[in-house]
């Protein structure tokens, strides 16, 4: 049943982190996507939890490992997500976990302007 509903979906979102492990999971579910016929071209992966520092070392990385382009990228901001209300769905835009929040929120609402 899941494989006939990811047949007809446009695209596919998948999360990861830089970790060995959850890495190995993701080329996984990639490998079994790919055999099954689903179009690469749709998948739009996310990259969570990425450390501030070497970030540009691990996308680059992981970018290479999987051949695709990493679609978001939200950081491992634990300092913001500390200062967070927990009864309220809201995270302050001045915060680099914000700020990457609203940036994909911008890109997937981007193609929905464009059908509109």
């Amino acid at each position: 049943m899941n494989w006939t509903f990811l047949q007809s979906a446009d695209e596919l979102f998948i999360v990861t982190a830089p970790d060995v492990l959850v890495l190995y999971q993701t080329r996984s579910i990639l490998q079994t996507l790919s055999s099954r016929g689903f179009d690469k071209s749709r998948i739009r992966m996310t990259l969570n939890r990425n450390p501030a520092s070497p970030q540009d070392f691990w996308v680059e990385s992981i970018q290479q490992m999987f051949e695709m382009a990493v679609y978001a990228i939200v950081p491992n901001d634990y300092v913001s997500l500390e200062k967070v209300r927990r009864d309220r769905f809201e995270f302050p835009s001045d915060t680099s976990f914000g700020r990457a929040l609203l940036k994909l929120a911008a890109r997937l609402d981007t193609p929905r302007k464009r059908a509109a």
